[in-house]
């Protein structure tokens, strides 16, 4: 009597490679069925309330063999109404996707939404979806995945009151901190909040330093964790030297790194008293006009150097504006980037307000024309540039660089590309994975006789393109050259 076969040890481990792959390929198809069958709501929809009633329909109608199709209108229904600032909708959305289908991006948002929302129950049934996504994991993992799951799990003990439970939790993934990771500075507050409760005071002390340095004392939540960690006279008496200090050193950093570069900073306040701060970069001769950029880290601040270089020698002075949260345009009531969470539709459209204060601002410091000028987005700032564009009538010419916006922002960015008929410049590169699909599909609202789409052959991302491709420079100023033909002498009149 013949019994199971039971596969060895190799066996297993190929046929579990085997499943693996083919969950990856099928994942990597369905992604792709629902981006299609979603693009026409995307790129149709003018503002959020059309886009979300349209992914509704779209999800209700799906059909079983659409599931995934259903899920990811929901998932996206999700991320349009966290961006208004509705959490329980969006919470309801991204329920009702992982009921369809589980997927990684709409569960990792929903455990979020549900240890910040912290209603009853809450955050029970984040912890549990935690462990539903660490199943995921074996299927589908990006980089910084598996980091970010265990800090969720982590910080799902600590709200749960077992603080001691979460720090030891959150010491067993050496990634979260890592600079590559999104979520760093977001784990280095919660290690911190943690730490705290735990009574590891060193540990508190050094991840609120970092939060408070970095947003030039502006950061009013961590500054009240160092108080409950020194007390109050402490840290006001001992600890306070020592930050100024710190900042001080961050200032002078930021001079030298600027000086490298050969730029400078240009102080402003938006239409509200917000400060915001714009890099200018030097030019070789001096400049007529204006392009200014819009960035969202320091890091950004180099990356723009070649493109600065090219614009300068064709008369053009490049200006980097740091939005709102980020770089030296910091206050209390946006302290970070992170401080975007659930109100981003806000926060891009001041933003994009900045802007042409910013120009004002950098055409009286350098001397330019102040009647006109180019906004610039990269990567994820193209939709704030679309915005800024469509603001100011001064506005003569639009650039985007690798536009990856939000998807749910392709139709209102779409809608001001065609109402604005501003002339845009659209450059994608090799390295963009989606960008040449996003720009291709924003070319059609723009007038096709005054704007470009450009697909470089070079490696890079957004302003890198530029340092890599020696095409790229001269391309993009001969067609700001069209758009702003320099002025011929008057002829004198013939003699009678």
């Amino acid at each position: 009597m013949g019994g199971r076969v039971h596969p060895s040890a190799p066996e297993t481990r190929v046929i579990r490679r085997v499943l693996l792959l083919a969950g990856l390929l099928l994942t990597s198809v369905v992604s792709a069925r629902a981006q299609d069958a979603l693009a026409p709501a995307l790129i149709a929809s003018p503002d959020p309330a059309t886009l979300r009633h349209a992914l509704v329909e779209l999800a209700t109608r799906a059909s079983v063999a659409d599931s995934v199709v259903a899920a990811e209108a929901w998932a996206l229904t999700g991320q349009s109404y966290h961006r208004a600032g509705k959490a329980d909708s969006a919470i309801s959305s991204w329920q009702r996707s992982i009921e369809i289908h589980a997927a990684s991006g709409a569960m990792d948002a929903l455990i979020d939404g549900l240890y910040e929302r912290r209603g009853t129950d809450d955050v029970a049934a984040g912890r549990a979806l935690v462990m539903r996504r660490f199943q995921m994991l074996l299927l589908d993992a990006g980089e910084f995945d598996q980091a970010n799951t265990q800090g969720r799990l982590s910080w799902g003990l600590f709200l749960s009151g077992r603080a001691d439970s979460a720090k030891k939790s959150f010491a067993r993934s050496r990634r979260l901190l890592d600079q590559g990771n999104p979520m760093a500075w977001v784990w280095r507050r919660r290690i911190a909040v943690t730490a705290q409760a735990a009574g590891d005071q060193e540990l508190a002390l050094e991840m609120c330093k970092d939060l408070v340095v970095r947003s030039m004392l502006q950061d009013q939540e961590a500054l009240r964790l160092l108080h409950d960690v020194l007390g109050g006279s402490q840290a006001d008496e001992r600890y306070a030297p020592f930050l100024r200090a710190e900042v001080v050193h961050a200032q002078r950093a930021d001079i030298e790194q600027l000086a490298a570069i050969h730029a400078r900073r240009v102080a402003l306040s938006g239409i509200d008293g917000f400060p915001v701060s714009t890099v200018l970069f030097e030019t070789p001769r001096p400049a007529r006009r204006a392009v200014i950029a819009i960035a969202t880290s320091t890091e950004e601040y180099a990356r723009f150097d070649s493109l600065a270089a090219a614009l300068g020698r064709a008369g053009w002075a490049l200006a980097v504006m740091d939005a709102r949260g980020s770089g030296g345009s910091l206050a209390r009531e946006c302290p970070s980037p992170e401080s975007w969470s659930g109100r981003e539709e806000t926060m891009e459209s001041a933003t994009a307000g900045d802007v042409r204060r910013a120009f004002s601002a950098v055409a009286h410091e350098a001397k330019l024309d102040s009647t006109a000028y180019v906004v610039l987005g990269s990567i994820g700032t193209a939709s704030i540039a679309v915005e800024a564009a469509v603001l100011d009538r001064r506005v003569r010419a639009l650039v985007l660089l690798s536009p990856m916006p939000p998807r749910v922002e392709l139709g209102r960015m779409a809608a001001r590309l065609e109402r604005g008929r501003v002339p845009t410049f659209i450059e994608t590169a090799p390295a963009d994975v989606g960008a040449a699909d996003v720009g291709a599909a924003l070319y059609g609202f723009v007038d096709p006789k005054l704007s470009r789409l450009v697909d470089s052959e070079s490696t890079g991302r957004g302003p890198m393109v530029f340092r890599f491709d020696g095409t790229a420079g001269p391309r993009l100023t001969s067609w700001l050259l069209e758009r702003f033909p320099p002025k011929t002498a008057t002829r004198p009149a013939p003699p009678r």
